[in-house]
This record gives C-alpha cells, sequence and structure tokens, in this order.
C-alpha cells in the first residue's frame, strides 16, 4: 500500500488524529490475518479427510465394478476366494487412505509453517492495537508522554503493515505450490503402479486367475 509515518505531530489533537490514522492501519494489518484464517479455512475444504476419503471412494467404487462383474461371470466361485478378493480391497483402501493423508501432509508443511508466523503476527499486532487504544486515556493530555510511548508502536504498525503485504504474495506462492506438489504425487502413483486403478487392477487379475484355476474344465 506504500503508506508512510509522516512527521509526528506536536499539539494533542494533532497526536489522535495520528492515532485514529495508525488505528486503521493496524485494523488492515489485522483483516489481513482475518483472511488468512478464512482463505485456509476455505482452501482446505478441498484437502481435508472426508475429500481424500470421498476421492477415494469414488476410485474403489469405480474398480470395484469390475470386480463383481467378474464375480458375476463365475456364480459358482469359492466363497473363500471372493473373501480375499474383498479382503485385498479393503486392506489397500486403508493403505491408500493413509498414503494420500501423508503425502498432504508432507505437503502442507510450508503452509503450516506460514500460518504460525501469521497467527504470531496477528497475535502481535493486536496487543499493539490495544495499547494505542489506551494512550488517551492514559496519557491525559500529556503531550510528551504520548509520544514518547506512541512513536515506537506507530513504526511497528507500519513495519507489521508491510510484512501483511508481503505474506499476501508468499501465501499465494505457498498455495500454488502446494497444489503442485499434490499433483506430482498421483503422477507418481501412476507412473509405479501405485495408483488405485492399477493397483485394483493387479487385485481383480491374479484373482481372476485364481478364481479360474478352481473352475472345472469344459
Amino acid at each position: 500500500m506504500g503508506q508512510t509515518m509522516g512527521r509526528m505531530p506536536e499539539t494533542w489533537e494533532g497526536l489522535l488524529e495520528e492515532k485514529d490514522r495508525v488505528l486503521h492501519w493496524s485494523s488492515e494489518v489485522l483483516a489481513r490475518v482475518q483472511d488468512n484464517v478464512t482463505n485456509e479455512d476455505t482452501f482446505l475444504m478441498d484437502y481435508d479427510d472426508d475429500k481424500i476419503n470421498a476421492k477415494i471412494d469414488t476410485w474403489i467404487k469405480t474398480n470395484r465394478t469390475r470386480v463383481d462383474e467378474t464375480f458375476n461371470k463365475f456364480p459358482n466361485a469359492p466363497d473363500h476366494l471372493k473373501n480375499v478378493v474383498n479382503t485385498g480391497i479393503e486392506k489397500l483402501t486403508e493403505e491408500i487412505r493413509g498414503k494420500v493423508r501423508k503425502d498432504y501432509q508432507n505437503a502442507y508443511n510450508d503452509i503450516k509453517k506460514f500460518n504460525k508466523k501469521v497467527d504470531q503476527l496477528g497475535a502481535e499486532e493486536r496487543k499493539i492495537h490495544a495499547d494505542i487504544q489506551s494512550l488517551e486515556a492514559e496519557c491525559a493530555g500529556d503531550t510528551q508522554k504520548f509520544q514518547k510511548k506512541f512513536g515506537p508502536l506507530r513504526v511497528k504498525v507500519f513495519d507489521n503493515l508491510r510484512t501483511g503485504e508481503k505474506m499476501t504474495f508468499q501465501e499465494k506462492r505457498l498455495k500454488s505450490d502446494f497444489t503442485k506438489k499434490v499433483r506430482v504425487y498421483f503422477c507418481r502413483y501412476k507412473s509405479r503402479g501405485q495408483y488405485p486403478d492399477n493397483l485394483i487392477t493387479i487385485i481383480f487379475i491374479r484373482f481372476t486367475i485364481s478364481i479360474t484355476k478352481t473352475l472345472p474344465s469344459a
């Protein structure tokens, strides 16, 4: 925003006007902190456990249909083979859930560290804001006392304002990096045959062979 402090007023009335101006910019810092919290809640809605589980459930359901179609082709297949297939898919589902959560958490580490810095900025600014608000009553018309206490607080407000501006750009970059990492993880699953489609296909093939081997020859 390019806001500057300017000269410190010499009169009581001027100091009160400057106090209100600085409080305005202090409120801007606090608003940025709150925006970060709100944006973070919205951002994480796409990456919480429910969304992860729903995505994995969709993968499993899509591939499960193929397994059920195979079962229907071999209605006389032994139950123990069907149970092995079902158990394998259940185990695979939980393994994938755990791996995806872990990968998300690893990718999210930088954002988590950033959010702690934002929280610290917010805590510091709330204290500064409260201290500035109390100056008028505390100094009771004593301009020198007001100037002495107000000066350092005013400097901190504008320092934090600049920090908040930088954090806005940093937040966008970190979230962009996070989504890129997540895409890389899923590409890696596919290339290594660890994607749900690939893994269930392996189970599907193995146990289809097992089922057909148990059936009598035509």
